[in-house]
């Protein structure tokens, strides 16, 4: 999840190969941990891009680029611009080079790109996840359907699209709309303390990724849940929050952001810098997903290296600690996914390096 941002001044884009004027090929495209995930190459070379408006630059990572010969721009910390291929479709971007092992693990794929607001300036984007399918449009030959509901964007104090939404009994405001966060919805500190979230609710953690001036780190929000969130017509009960790290950069102005929980429960088309058209999809009436066993993991070798253990979680309960080893769960070489996605109620035997082991059950905690 990336909660600040580095802004920075965008070059201009230039279309190497448009999509053509009859509707595109739809794109796959898959969901990774609450991120959006889509296949791209640079000059032959495949590898999985991570969609996220919210990012301002084009990131490539390192040593994908070396691998692949990629030149290294003589100014900046980038590449020399070139072709970046989704389908049949080309855009000139201008790769900014960074280290991308936080953003494979964030999304529990083996991520390479972020594909920021280059991609999102250029081409109409149109994500069908109702069938996980990804659309490209060229502005001038793209018509919004006739059953989606068109959405003015705001524009905030940066170039970023804002929409109107309510929470809980508190008046309107604008939201950020970021298709790269991992949260239905993101507040400031500030806004949280002013609208009294988490008072009534309980409260835990969650590690989570900051995106700065000097690349990709490591923070910790507060998770909590509020009674409603009125977004684009519609009401949504129970809704999961983070609230952004106290020492963790101001987002220059913005106090919410809408993230791809609450998105992906809509088809839609997100035409910068001024439109959104949405339809609800089959998701509209199901509840948000919740982790339920508050264990945060990364791979290390054929174990998986505790990073955080939440609050008030089962995981706390068991006496999990950070840097614990997790070697096996349930008798089977562990995977991030299998914690994830335990449901309530399941228990999960987990075995760590030594061979100690420990009995988790997953519940909801926040």
């Amino acid at each position: 999840m990336l909660l600040t941002r580095r802004f920075a001044l965008i070059a201009p884009i230039s279309l190497v190969a448009c999509a053509p004027s009859a509707p595109p090929v739809g794109l796959p495209f898959f969901e990774a941990n609450d991120h959006i995930v889509a296949p791209v190459a640079f000059e032959g070379r495949q590898t999985l891009a991570l969609l996220d408006n919210g990012a301002p630059l084009t990131s490539l990572d390192q040593a994908f680029a070396e691998q692949a010969g990629l030149k290294k721009s003589a100014v900046g910390a980038g590449l020399d611009p070139l072709p970046m291929t989704l389908g049949e479709t080309q855009i000139r971007v201008h790769p900014f080079l960074e280290d991308m092992t936080e953003a494979a693990i964030a999304a529990d794929a083996p991520v390479r790109v972020i594909a920021g607001m280059e991609l999102f300036q250029a081409f109409v984007v149109a994500l069908a996840f109702s069938r996980g399918e990804l659309s490209l449009y060229v502005r001038p030959h793209f018509k919004p359907k006739s059953d989606h509901l068109s959405l003015r964007l705001d524009q905030g104090p940066l170039p970023h699209p804002g929409v109107e939404i309510a929470i809980n009994d508190a008046p309107p405001m604008s939201a950020y709309l970021d298709l790269g966060c991992s949260s239905a919805l993101l507040v400031s500190p500030s806004l949280a303390q002013r609208l009294g979230l988490g008072k009534a609710r309980a409260i835990s953690t969650r590690q989570v990724i900051l995106s700065g001036p000097e690349g990709l780190g490591l923070g910790v929000s507060r998770l909590t849940s509020i009674d409603r969130l009125t977004f684009a017509g519609q009401s949504f009960a129970d809704v999961p929050i983070d609230i952004l790290p106290d020492d963790a950069r101001p987002f220059a102005g913005i106090d919410a952001v809408i993230g791809q929980p609450l998105l992906r429960k809509f088809d839609l088309a997100l035409d910068l810098p001024r439109w959104l058209h949405l339809r609800p999809n089959a998701r509209l009436a199901r509840p948000f997903d919740r982790r339920m066993t508050g264990l945060q993991t990364k791979p290390e070798g054929a174990a998986l290296l505790v990073r955080h253990v939440a609050l008030r979680s089962p995981a706390e309960a068991a006496g999990f600690s950070t840097g614990d080893r997790i070697t096996a769960i349930d008798g089977r070489p562990p995977l991030m996914r299998t914690l994830r996605t335990a449901a309530a109620g399941q228990s999960l035997d987990i075995t760590l390096a030594g061979g100690g082991r420990r009995r988790l059950t997953a519940k909801r905690f926040y």
